[in-house]
């Protein structure tokens, strides 16, 4: 009955005043109101749940000129049966019974939800705002401050009363330009206290391996997110979802890290921190290796083709490196080991004789370097022999170092970005494939470097500045297929820009000497920072020079 007159006086747009009237909350309502509930009102600013919604935001008072908040709420439920809420204010009339007292609608939207705890809230419609109301009401009743009850009203599907819940809206002053309203401060808003509990997929590990960390928050209802924390740092930080948040790392340094999960909480649920849970890490053990080797004919005519199949196994994973065939001391070839496999070897260089054929595997770190057993094998020469010399002379060979770029195709950095936090300019692109190829005998290894001239305006500008803004950073190697030069043995340096810089020469790679020579290719990125923005607007050049000795 009356939530049907309230919807009628909203749809009707229409407010009846009449008289000096005074009321209390405890006069506002009949039988038909249903029960009084057990509870508190909230009004909230701006649109937001209980769930998080902070003391803070609990506003107790304000003016005529508009209603200021947006959403209210009960914190608790409406009795069983209900489908929806609406919120009133009701304006007192001389000589009329309270149940037929005229009441402002305050919210209009006719929903019932819940958060997490059950309590009830019902966001505000900002086009039904209806201070205005109030302050016509008190406008028509000079010098008088009226005590209106504010209502959070439940009701049914036939849209009678199942209950309320009340609280005083105290107005005063006599026009919309002096009107203020308040009403009593409700309770803190209460929070459930919460658990943590931390747990790490492994106790220890070898530097490198993945570790999972799954925190635990009870109740699980509980949202927000974890932070991982190593003492006063976090590691990283997890999203919860049914009470689980994880986070995972395979950067943890070598030692011993105590870890703990730290929830800080939402408006309802408390924060927690759970015990510390210790994972220690430790640096890659050694992974002992086993070469095996068998040759094909071990006799018979010589310089005929030979066989030579190698098997490299590791105590664990599969592993890396370098084989070489070898005669006694005498080198015969070498082939690459990638996750312990290794390419079929054939020569036809073995003359009459006894021989004593071996695989030297030399391995990349974890993996240890092993040696097979030494096959004996004696080839004859078949038929009449006649000994000639021969003669060949070994190159001195040459070391090179290319890179994609010329004037006429220079490499594009696009237009720089100014970081306002230090009002200079950064910018930079993929400096790739440039290809160091060493075919010098001896194997004397090659160390690369890099240098950046001044970069100067290319269309009359007034400035310049360094090559120290420029740097080589990003950098990898790519192995090329079937090259005796390992990308594994081929060590790179970054150069960062402006720290250090490449305006004096820096080392970008270096290969060891006793290596076997071969191609090898690099990628990088190229790019400038901290270029001051006094350098004028325009196109800038520089010229980069790499060498490879």
């Amino acid at each position: 009955m009356r939530f049907a007159k309230s919807l009628a006086a909203l749809a009707a747009g229409s407010l009846l005043v009449a008289g000096l009237a005074v009321a209390t909350a405890g006069s506002a309502f009949a039988a038909d109101d249903g029960p009084a509930l057990t509870g508190h009102i909230y009004l909230l600013n701006p649109t937001i749940s209980m769930d998080t919604a902070a003391q803070a935001n609990v506003i107790t008072g304000g003016n005529g000129s508009t209603r200021p908040w947006m959403t209210i709420a009960s914190d608790t439920a409406c009795p069983a049966g209900s489908i929806g809420v609406v919120a009133q204010v009701r304006i007192p009339q001389v000589g009329v019974d309270p149940i037929n007292w005229d009441e402002v609608l305050m919210d209009s939207i006719t929903q019932t939800l819940t958060d997490s705890q059950g309590r009830l809230y019902n966001p505000g419609n900002v086009s039904n705002m209806t201070a205005a109301k109030i302050t016509a009401y008190v406008a028509t009743q000079p010098n008088t401050t009226g005590t209106l009850p504010l209502a959070l009203v439940c009701y049914d599907g036939d849209g009678l009363t199942t209950g309320y819940f009340s609280t005083d809206l105290t107005v005063s002053g006599t026009t919309a330009a002096n009107l203020t309203w308040s009403v009593p401060a409700p309770p803190a808003l209460a929070q459930t206290a919460t658990t943590t509990a931390l747990a790490a997929s492994a106790s220890s590990v070898e530097a490198g391996t993945a570790v999972t960390f799954t925190a635990h928050v009870a109740p699980a209802a509980a949202s927000g997110s974890v932070n991982f924390m190593e003492g006063a740092t976090t590691l990283g930080t997890g999203t919860l979802a049914g009470g689980v948040a994880t986070f995972s790392s395979s950067a943890l340094a070598v030692g011993t890290h105590s870890v703990t999960a730290v929830y800080a909480g939402v408006a309802d649920y408390t924060g927690s921190t759970s015990t510390p849970v210790s994972v220690t890490v430790t640096t890659v053990a050694s992974k002992s290796t086993t070469t095996t080797l068998s040759v094909s004919p071990v006799s018979g005519d010589a310089y005929q083709s030979v066989a030579f199949t190698t098997t490299v196994t590791a105590s664990s994973g599969a592993a890396n490196g370098n084989v070489a065939f070898l005669d006694g001391t005498t080198s015969l070839g070498s082939l690459p080991v990638t996750a312990g496999v290794v390419a079929a070897f054939s020569t036809n260089v073995l003359g009459a004789g006894a021989h004593s054929l071996t695989a030297v595997f030399t391995g990349t770190a974890p993996y240890t370097n092993s040696t097979s057993a030494a096959i004996s094998a004696t080839y004859v020469l078949v038929g009449a022999s006649d000994e000639q010399t021969v003669v060949v002379t070994i190159p001195i060979g040459t070391i090179t170092i290319t890179t994609p770029y010329t004037p006429g195709a220079p490499l594009n950095l696009g237009t720089a970005v100014l970081d306002p936090a230090d009002s200079t300019y950064s910018a930079s692109a993929a400096f790739n494939n440039i290809v160091i190829t060493d075919t010098r005998n001896g194997d004397p290894g090659f160390t690369a470097s890099v240098v950046s001239g001044t970069f100067t305006g290319t269309g009359g500008q007034s400035t310049t500045f360094g090559g120290n803004y420029a740097g080589l950073t990003g950098l990898g190697v790519t192995q090329l297929p079937s090259d005796a030069m390992l990308s594994s043995n081929v060590h790179v340096t970054n150069n960062a820009p402006f720290t250090p810089g490449l305006g004096t020469s820096r080392v970008f790679a270096t290969y060891a000497a006793g290596l076997p020579g071969g191609t090898t290719q690099i990628d990088g990125t190229f790019g400038i920072d901290q270029v001051p923005s006094s350098v004028a607007a325009g196109q800038y050049t520089a010229t980069v020079t790499f060498t490879a000795v």
